[in-house]
């Protein structure tokens, strides 16, 4: 493998605890007071208020803010989708802004680029929040690619933001690997032709789910991966 491509949430920094403030944030702001509602409304995005994870089956975890959308514009008659829309990414990018790095994730990544592999970041994030991110850990330098959801390459689980990836690095689509959390990045790195597809437990997905979507190994975290590349 000569590159890497690597999900944000659950694989580089913390997934479960930003993005369940986050729902509870949105549907509290959105129900207005009403407790049926707002349950409601997280039940419309496959999460529980009691829950402290995060499971592949939860829009935020999985999804993107569209995705969300769908799900809750039924329950909000009288909201537009762009005031969810934007209600919901300013949330995003304030609890966003404390989401803290899985382990040594940052370290690791660092690794990877003085030995020479070609860093990329695709998420289902906007792609706004996903530079903001970059910025903020101080990856701008060790990554090559930076992609969002609404970057223009489609979401995961469409090809389009691995192949991007192929195409800004120079790389053939079977010298890449990709790293993720959910089933979707092990579908991106599949439907994409990637060389290989690596699964980490550090987020949404068991080691079920990402088998099941084609994982080729699984690791407990992004830190393993440098072990199994034998970097």
């Amino acid at each position: 493998m000569r590159g890497l491509l690597l999900d944000r949430d659950g694989t580089i920094v913390d997934l479960h605890a930003p993005f369940i403030r986050i729902a509870q944030r949105a549907a509290a702001l959105f129900s207005q007071g009403d407790p049926s509602l707002e349950d409601a409304l997280l039940k419309a995005v496959g999460f529980r208020s009691d829950s402290r994870r995060m499971g592949v089956e939860c829009a935020f975890a999985a999804g993107t803010n569209e995705d969300v959308i769908a799900r809750w514009q039924p329950l909000l008659p009288g909201t537009s989708r762009t005031d969810i829309q934007e209600h919901l990414a300013a949330i995003d990018a304030h609890e966003m802004a404390e989401a803290r790095p899985i382990g040594k994730a940052l370290e690791v990544i660092e690794a990877f680029r003085k030995a020479g592999y070609s860093l990329g970041m695709a998420t289902n994030a906007t792609a706004l929040s996903a530079h903001a991110s970059v910025d903020r850990l101080g990856l701008r330098d060790a990554l090559h690619f930076v992609a969002g959801c609404d970057s223009g390459y489609g979401a995961k689980p469409e090809p389009g933001m691995a192949l991007a990836f192929c195409t800004a690095s120079g790389l053939r689509r079977e010298q890449i690997a990709i790293v993720g959390d959910t089933p979707h990045d092990m579908q991106t790195g599949r439907n994409a032709g990637l060389g290989l597809c690596i699964g980490v437990l550090s987020g949404a997905g068991t080691r079920t789910d990402l088998m099941e979507a084609g994982a080729h190994v699984v690791l407990d975290t992004l830190c393993e991966a440098a072990q199994f590349l034998r970097m």
